[in-house]
């Protein structure tokens, strides 16, 4: 069942055009991560969700209902804002409660001496802090509930911003970056929580992130956004291996994707000038591109796939593991590959390697830049 539909939503700042044409059909339940760099236009799309912005072109649905003319609060969605956004003089209850009180409780039932007179009132704030409560437990912040925001954490503040955007049980929950202001560590332990209060609570989540880590150890689901385009969309494991196009490719995924140039004809590919035979092969001359993630490069391994050699330009300790930045003898084209320690306590600067590409893993790109796929290809040849 589709709880959010995005159908052609475009959007113009003055000149500007910010989205040029989004769609997305999202399940009930499912995490959904929009992906790409700053000023693509990720938070624009979710500011239209939420009904904060509004569209130029297009429709939003959510549960089946076109939501284009309703306003914020009456889509049945929360945000979770980057800046936490809490109220520095309530309390971890109080704030967690706000969405609770604003829904449940009329302006004259907010004030404190009438809400002590009315038995409605009484019983509604009765049933208000056991709702806070349960989700503070969920959340494992309820030992928090009488502090202030400035006594908290960063992380804490973090699980308060959730708690109080899960608390009134939300059809649909946007976050827009959620994590960018707290430190390395403590955005790991963050992105476990979060998916784990996912799975506990299975509110349907759009997660705004320009960090790919966040978005692949995270989503079900990732939508790569480009200069206000729609790239893509698929699991992690397809966004990486199967990338539509080779701007998807080297935005996903660290160090990036080598992308070198390689002409292909029926005795199969030509790269970097040098002919591999046994390399799979096309119909006639074609001028394309071949991509390589570095992992998929290996030093004088035997085995299938085309073998270059290379000088060493640099190398780069990783703890585990290293990487060589390599130079193609004169063609200008550099390459990366991801190494063992025993490679890399071995190599020199300006040392030359015999490099081979593993051939399953190689990726075909055409002219447009578009991913080809290589047995359909060569079964049309």
């Amino acid at each position: 069942m589709q709880s959010l539909r995005v159908d052609n939503v475009r959007k113009n700042f003055g000149t500007t055009k910010v989205l040029r044409g989004i769609s997305l059909d999202i399940s009930k339940t499912e995490f959904v991560a929009l992906l790409g760099p700053s000023g693509c236009g990720k938070t624009t799309l979710l500011r239209i969700i939420a009904g904060l912005e509004r569209q130029d072109a297009g429709s939003v649905d959510i549960a089946g209902r076109c939501v284009d003319d309703l306003g914020p609060a009456e889509r049945d969605i929360a945000l979770v804002f980057q800046s936490y956004a809490l109220y520095p003089h309530l309390t971890v209850a109080q704030n967690i409660a706000v969405p609770l009180v604003m829904r449940r409780l009329s302006a004259v039932q907010r004030l404190p001496g009438l809400s002590r007179l009315s038995g409605y009132a009484r019983t509604q704030r009765r049933d208000i802090a056991r709702d806070v409560a349960q989700i503070a437990e969920s959340m494992e912040i309820g030992h928090l509930l009488d502090r202030k925001p400035g006594q908290l954490s960063g992380g804490q503040k973090q699980r308060v911003a959730v708690a109080r955007a899960l608390v009134r049980k939300p059809s649909i929950l946007l976050m827009d970056e959620p994590l960018s202001n707290l430190d390395a560590k403590l955005r790991v332990q963050m992105r476990q929580e979060i998916v784990g209060m996912h799975r506990r609570h299975g509110a349907t989540t759009v997660y705004v992130t320009h960090d790919q880590t966040e978005a692949m150890t995270m989503a079900d689901r990732i939508a790569v956004i480009l200069n206000g385009e729609l790239q893509q969309i698929g699991t992690p494991a397809e966004i990486y291996k199967q990338p539509a196009s080779i701007d998807v490719a080297e935005f996903v995924g660290s160090p990036k994707i080598n992308i070198l140039p390689c002409t292909l004809n029926t005795h199969g590919l030509t790269l970097l000038g040098t002919a591999h035979a046994g390399t799979a092969g096309l119909a006639g001359a074609s001028a394309a591109f071949i991509g390589i993630r570095p992992e998929h490069v290996t030093v004088d391994v035997e085995g299938e796939g085309p073998t270059v050699r290379c000088k060493i330009a640099s190398l780069e300790y990783l703890g585990s593991e290293a990487l060589i930045q390599a130079r193609v003898g004169d063609s200008g084209e550099e390459i990366c590959l991801r190494t063992d320690i025993d490679v890399f306590e071995r190599a020199k600067q300006s040392d030359t390697l015999k490099v081979r590409f593993s051939a399953r893993n190689m990726l075909l790109f055409g002219q447009d830049r578009r991913r080809i796929d290589w047995s359909a290809a060569q079964g049309t040849a």
